[in-house]
């Protein structure tokens, strides 16, 4: 990233800050769909010198790899601050970042913490692993007991016409998105359209905001608390059982036996866990994984002259694994 460029953004949008300065400029090692950097800011206030470090949100130069634009997360950001989901506070978003032209970024504060899963999986830290899974279920609960309408998530999100489409609203957009951008024919995937179309889940308890992309490092914890969650580049309004499906897909699931995170969650959202609904989207989910990898492989990777490893990595693992799991799930 260009420092200077970076820099220079943060003056004009913090004119109030005397004599600021990037001290420290590193990006976030993990993370697929979006580059992540951080930026340490030094400043001048009140006679005193001043620290805080914010977070650069940026699609990869190649292009998106979730086909999901960056307004669409930042959004969800300035929709869920305030509320009772811990969300970084997202400050302004450019389409045409001067650091890097032609692709858009969002500047949001840094909340201080972890989200690399080592720690949670050393053998040693059971009784973290037990904590953190209470706070994800209880904080899962709380992502869908919110007031989306209040909240202001119709203004950008399709609302599902009944429970039927709470799935089949978003089975539609991801089937034409695999349709747009298959390289080749996939019987496989073509088969678990099929499936995902004649058997969603005619009831539904409630309309939620769903997070899309839920498990292990897609939140951030400090100490034994989960402080802010983060990814919701693919939220949506819908069934906020899906979440459950990719939050075991995701590795929740490691955290506590699955009993404990439905009973806990059940108790705090008052919504009851349907497991054939967890196994609908278990299926959904694979569906979607491997519909993703088409877009970036056709859209970034093979036309492109700079390989990106991430996206060669993602295309070359997930299309192959995800159909043979969501077959498995539909007893093939």
């Amino acid at each position: 990233m260009n420092r200077d460029a970076v820099e220079a953004s943060f003056r004009e949008h913090m004119p109030e800050r005397k004599n600021l300065r990037v001290a420290n400029l590193f990006r976030n090692v993990g993370g697929m769909s979006r580059q992540t950097y951080f930026a340490d800011l030094e400043w001048e206030e009140g006679g005193q010198k001043r620290q805080q470090r914010y977070t650069v949100r940026m699609n990869h130069p190649g292009g998106l790899v979730v086909p999901v634009p960056l307004w669409w997360e930042y959004r969800c950001h300035k929709a869920l601050y305030g509320t009772e989901i811990p969300v970084a506070q997202a400050l302004w978003y450019e389409e045409d970042a001067p650091w890097e032209p032609g692709t858009s970024s969002y500047i949001r504060e840094h909340i201080e913490g972890v989200s690399t899963p080592a720690r949670l999986y050393s053998p040693e830290e059971t009784a973290l692993r037990a904590k953190i899974g209470y706070d994800f279920a209880e904080m899962l609960a709380r992502v869908h007991m919110l007031d989306w309408k209040k909240a202001g998530f119709d203004q950008f999100m399709e609302v599902p016409k009944d429970d039927v489409d709470c799935a089949m609203h978003r089975q539609r957009h991801w089937k034409k998105n695999y349709e747009d951008n298959r390289l080749e024919p996939r019987p496989a995937v073509t088969e678990l359209y099929a499936w995902l179309e004649e058997n969603a889940p005619k009831k539904v308890e409630r309309v939620s905001l769903v997070w899309g992309d839920v498990g292990v490092g897609n939140f951030i914890f400090h100490g034994d608390k989960i402080v802010a969650l983060t990814d919701f580049e693919q939220s949506h309004l819908g069934d906020p059982l899906k979440d459950w499906a990719s939050a075991l897909w995701r590795g929740v699931g490691s955290l506590l036996p699955r009993e404990e995170l439905f009973r806990r969650y059940e108790e705090v959202s008052g919504i009851k866990v349907n497991e054939e609904s967890v196994r609908y989207y278990t299926i959904f989910i694979n569906t979607e994984y491997t519909t993703t990898c088409n877009f970036p492989l056709k859209n970034n990777y093979l036309p492109s002259k700079d390989k990106d490893a991430t996206i060669a990595s993602l295309t070359l693992s997930v299309p192959y694994v995800c159909p043979d799991r969501g077959l498995r799930e539909m007893g093939y």
